[in-house]
């Protein structure tokens, strides 16, 4: 029901983002003359108004009107071993109350994959530019091209919960994965990640360390057994690394992974994943602190998606890359439950706690970090469809954070209205 839009730091990081997503694309895309194209374009109108914008902890309510223009397109394409799905997007936000008066965004997202008698081949990826009072801040919301928490669009949370007015942050995600079925019983999975983020406009020097740019690599391989016709079990190594910008300060993560998998059909699934492993911090410990240390975790996903409503949920801890600077442990609850009321209507209402803290001061006794946070967001939407094209949105949100060294933590109510067309997807060959 809604999208969220990034932002990116020079021109040369851009293009070669943007060239190998489409790049990507293209491999993933089938031959032309055996494929099926899909065209579904997609524009919204939106006013808003918030109470606490920046999230700044010293604000109690000062009104602030936002006012954003999307505009996009949802692009399949279709054959009968592969699908493709690519979504551009473009938003122009304005800040009616704020010195900056916002920057254009963007967003182009893909969802991919090839299968052959014994082998599938995917990629997911994303490319978005955003400014940092909007892309900061985790979404409640669900990513709708990838919600399965097996592999989503990121898999990470980076974001360091700080709004700064002015700078802006781009982002470039890209995860190939290969499987190859053995024999009816067991198949070999293997995974790739690699996800960068970079800020620009962050020029005041005592919040400079708040935003790293970072560049993180991951890979995975996995034996994966059928234990029955809709469950299986899988285990299997990894290797991870991250590397801040400038600093010379670098993470590298080796484990492994466990994980079980049931699946009633596409839409309706559950899984659980438990991993563990060793992380060794280049320059990122500092004096008297150990440079190695044991991260572990577990996550629990579950989707059921029905013809009228839909629901999912995860559940767990996870070890991210973050903005902030460093490898950090992601304690999370996701819910998310949609449905529709009528041929007309339809509502949805979100809610996601995040508690991001530092893998290093986790190995050193819980000592906190500067950017150690609590952070929730809770999300409820109504939509109406005036036409068989054009639709009425309107949402309430409120968000909710506290770093762990400060005092006092920050609230913002959200109050929406949206206007919007989407619509009717055109089919060729």
């Amino acid at each position: 029901m809604s999208s969220s839009f990034r932002n990116l730091s020079t021109a040369r990081v851009s293009s070669s983002a943007a060239a190998g997503i489409c790049f990507a694309g293209l491999i993933a895309c089938p031959a032309a003359g055996a494929a099926q194209y899909t065209f579904q374009p997609n524009a919204e109108l939106t006013a808003e108004e918030h109470t606490n914008l920046g999230m700044d902890p010293e604000v109690s309510k000062k009104l602030e009107e936002t006012y954003f223009a999307t505009a996009g397109a949802v692009i399949g394409i279709d054959t009968l071993r592969s699908k493709t799905t690519l979504k551009p997007q473009v938003s122009r936000p304005y800040y009616a109350d704020q010195d900056s008066k916002g920057t254009t965004e963007g967003k182009f997202d893909l969802n991919s994959y090839y299968s052959s008698l014994r082998s599938t081949v995917s990629v997911t990826g994303r490319f978005d530019r955003r400014d940092e009072i909007r892309g900061e801040l985790p979404d409640a919301k669900v990513d709708e091209l990838n919600p399965n928490a097996t592999n989503p669009t990121p898999p990470t949370n980076p974001e360091t919960g700080r709004t700064l007015v002015g700078a802006k942050r781009d982002q470039f995600f890209i995860s190939p994965g290969y499987t190859y079925n053995l024999n009816q019983i067991f198949a070999i999975d293997a995974t790739a990640m690699y996800q960068t983020i970079n800020y620009s406009g962050v020029n005041n020097p005592s919040v400079a360390n708040d935003f790293v740019d970072f560049t993180f690599y991951k890979a995975a391989v996995a034996l994966r057994k059928s234990v029955t016709e809709r469950a299986d079990v899988s285990a299997g190594p990894y290797f991870a690394r991250y590397e801040s910008g400038g600093s010379n300060t670098h993470t590298d993560g080796t484990g492994g992974a466990v994980s079980f998998n049931y699946k009633w059909s596409q839409t309706q699934y559950a899984g659980i994943n438990v991993f563990m492993e060793r992380e060794d911090y280049g320059k990122q410990a500092v004096a008297g602190q150990d440079s190695t240390a044991n991260a572990y975790g577990a996550e629990f996903t579950m989707a059921f998606k029905q013809l009228i409503s839909g629901l999912y949920l995860n559940l767990g801890r996870n070890v991210t890359p973050s903005g902030s600077g460093g490898v950090y442990y992601s304690d999370q609850l996701q819910v998310q439950y949609v449905r529709d009321l009528s041929q007309r209507s339809g509502m949805l209402a979100a809610v996601r706690y995040l508690n991001d803290h530092s893998v290093v001061g986790a190995a050193n006794g819980n000592v906190l970090n500067a950017n150690d946070r609590k952070y929730a967001q809770a999300d409820l939407e109504y939509r109406y469809q005036l036409t068989q094209t054009v639709y009425v949105r309107v949402g309430y949100e409120y968000t909710w954070q506290e770093y762990k060294i400060a005092n006092e933590p920050a609230h913002d109510h959200r109050i929406g209205v949206s206007i919007g067309y989407e619509g009717l997807s055109q089919r060729s060959r």
